[in-house]
């Protein structure tokens, strides 16, 4: 009898062990699995979703795609003074101070060309996020290229504070005319 109830007493022990090991390994493994799979199961979708998408734009021409955000204008010149203008109210708006600025030499592309424009400016620290985050999201297509940072000394900065001297490469699409 007492044989009997050690050896039910040790089945028990070995279940509870069993199942002990069952919620504490097992079932973390499983539902690491689970969301293993449904992870997958969701980047498999969003690839479809992708590939959906550039099917449907590889089906248009590239001058369709970007012909509405593209700088309008008749010569590279003209296409340089539009760029001014959209820039320079967003240097008035983060009060940056235009040192110089100059238009570089155009690079025509298939369908388009791009117009370098290089300014040089002060700006305070806190506002440069804001100009450049305001230059790349306006309706037009403006990519800043290279910016260089210089932090100023207090007695040259034309008492602005925390003053930055920027330099910046912005480029600009413009349609090129039909040949």
């Amino acid at each position: 009898m007492t044989r009997l109830l050690s050896r039910l007493a040790a089945l028990g022990l070995l279940c509870l062990v069993l199942s002990a090991a069952a919620f504490g390994i097992v079932l973390p493994l499983i539902d690491a699995h689970r969301s293993g799979v449904e992870q997958i199961d969701e980047l498999e979708t969003q690839i479809a979703a992708f590939q959906s998408r550039r099917d449907r734009v590889g089906t248009a021409r590239p001058i369709e795609i970007a012909d509405a955000a593209l700088i309008v204008a008749d010569t590279e010149t003209l296409a340089g003074a539009v760029m001014q203008q959209r820039i320079l109210p967003l240097l008035a708006e983060v009060e940056a101070t235009v040192e110089s600025r100059d238009i570089g030499k155009p690079i025509p592309h298939e369908h388009w060309t791009r117009i370098p424009l290089r300014l040089n400016l002060t700006v305070q620290e806190d506002r440069l996020p804001r100009l450049l985050f305001r230059l790349e999201t306006q309706s037009t297509y403006l990519f800043v290229e290279e910016l260089v940072l210089r932090r100023l000394p207090a007695d040259s900065a034309n008492g602005i504070a925390n003053a930055l001297s920027v330099r910046l490469l912005v480029s600009g699409l413009m349609r090129r005319p039909p040949t």
